[in-house]
């Protein structure tokens, strides 16, 4: 992530007045270290899958997981892991070439939707762009049902 996209996110945190300072900090880094992995649609389920046992296998945590195949707009899985070891926190997500693609040319409609000064109006009119975007990504077989394996 950028120095800018940190500081955002954290001052976006502040904003929440039962927000503290730690939880504020963690919540804002919680994806400062991001990997991206693209595989091919007719395997996206598998692959995901292979992923994610790979990860607990090697004693990662979940902190958080998302599966954002087959509900409106955005398509993808975004997952947090935690390192036992360090407690360095890293972002993992899992996308299709198109559901990438997608990702990449909405980033800045994204941003702006999340601006705290951005107007409700303004936000909806941003968010419909932007599933116009999404509703042309096709939907890997089985990549709605992916589901977190159960910790070894």
């Amino acid at each position: 992530k950028t120095e800018e996209s940190l500081k955002r996110n954290f001052a976006t945190e502040l904003l929440d007045p039962g927000q503290s300072y730690e939880k504020a900090l963690e919540t804002a880094m919680r994806d400062s270290v991001r990997y991206t992995l693209q595989l091919p649609e007719g395997s996206y389920a598998a692959g995901v899958r292979e992923a994610l046992d790979q990860l607990h296998a090697r004693g990662y945590e979940n902190v958080t997981y998302r599966n954002f195949w087959g509900g409106e707009g955005y398509q993808g899985i975004n997952s947090t892991w935690r390192d036992p070891a360090t407690g360095q926190m890293f972002e993992v997500q899992f996308h299709t070439a198109h559901s990438y693609t997608a990702k990449t040319v909405t980033h800045e409609l994204y941003d702006k939707i999340r601006l705290p000064g951005t107007p409700p109006d303004e936000a909806a009119r941003l968010a419909r762009e932007q599933n116009e975007v999404f509703d042309q990504v096709p939907r890997p077989p089985e990549a709605a049902d992916v589901r977190l394996p159960d910790p070894p």
